[in-house]
Formats: C-alpha cells, sequence, structure tokens
C-alpha cells in the first residue's frame, strides 16, 4: 500500500517524507509515521490517501494480491499557540496638585 499526505494548508512535513510503502496484509493493520509542525493557529485540515502500490517489492515473499483498492481520510485538527497569553496595559496616575493639574505620572507595564 501507497500512503500519501496531501499537502496540508497551516502544517509542514518535519521528516521530508509526505508517504511511503508499507506491506498489509488481509486483516491485518499496519502505520506509517509521518512528522507534521503546525505553521498557523486555527482549524487545519488534514487529508490521508491509501492506495495499492504499483511494485510488490514491498512485501518481500508475501503474497501479493493483485486488485486495485484506495481509501482516504480527512481529518480537521484545532491548532492553538502554546504559552502564556500576554496583555500590556497602560496606567496613567493623575495627582493634581492645588489649580495646577499639569503634574501627570504615567507608568506603562507587561503582564505576563
Amino acid at each position: 500500500v501507497t500512503v500519501s499526505l496531501e499537502q496540508p494548508q497551516g502544517f509542514a512535513v518535519a521528516n521530508d517524507s509526505s508517504s511511503g510503502d508499507i506491506c498489509v496484509q488481509p486483516n491485518t493493520s499496519n502505520n506509517i509515521k509521518l512528522q507534521l509542525k503546525a505553521t498557523d493557529v486555527g482549524t487545519a485540515n488534514i487529508t490521508v490517501r491509501a492506495e495499492t502500490a504499483s511494485s510488490s517489492k514491498v512485501c518481500g515473499n508475501s503474497p501479493v494480491y493483485g486488485s486495485l483498492a484506495r481509501d482516504a481520510i480527512k481529518q480537521s485538527f484545532e491548532v492553538e499557540a502554546e504559552g502564556f497569553p500576554n496583555q500590556k496595559v497602560h496606567s496613567i496616575l493623575f495627582c493634581p496638585k492645588g489649580d495646577n493639574y499639569k503634574d501627570i505620572s504615567r507608568a506603562s507595564m507587561k503582564l505576563l
């Protein structure tokens, strides 16, 4: 079986391979590992396709069935940013002295 990953929006393939061949015999399962790295925050869809391999070399001496088959699965993911939210606060302290309202103290701080 040839397994391939459609180029996903918002993801990059981390291991330089978006496809691979695996041998799957009847009534068994197998898996292939693809490493992805999120590049955008938000909802992302990933589509993986599997189809009968064009070569029987991947199964070695095991019997290979000549029928053709293909399938695909699409999965949605919610990608969230890591870390802590940041807030920037601007404060003004107004301290009038007598009739003179020109003395204003300003402070700026960043809350983490």
